[in-house]
């Protein structure tokens, strides 16, 4: 996904775990299936998007710096943001 790496479910890196128990959270909570989670290594401002066409096939991408910089509480409202274009 645009040079994007994939985040493997057993990760032991601790922001990469937040980030994938955000997405499993919120994902849970909407009543969707769980998304495929990319980071954009080379992205170092923070950002975030969601693709696909129907919440069965929806994929989210988070930018290195929004893995890196965002707190627990600011990742669950970009991704809460990025859920609503899922859904919607």
């Amino acid at each position: 996904m645009l040079g994007g790496r994939l985040l493997h479910p057993n990760t032991a890196d601790p922001d990469e775990r937040k980030l994938l128990n955000v997405v499993e959270e919120m994902a849970i909570a909407s009543g969707v299936p769980v998304p495929q989670v990319y980071v954009m290594d080379e992205e170092p401002g923070i950002n975030a998007f969601a693709a696909g066409f129907s919440p069965s096939d929806a994929v989210i991408s988070v930018t290195h710096g929004g893995l890196k910089l965002l707190k627990r509480d600011e990742l669950q409202g970009v991704l809460g943001h990025e859920f609503s274009h899922i859904l919607n």
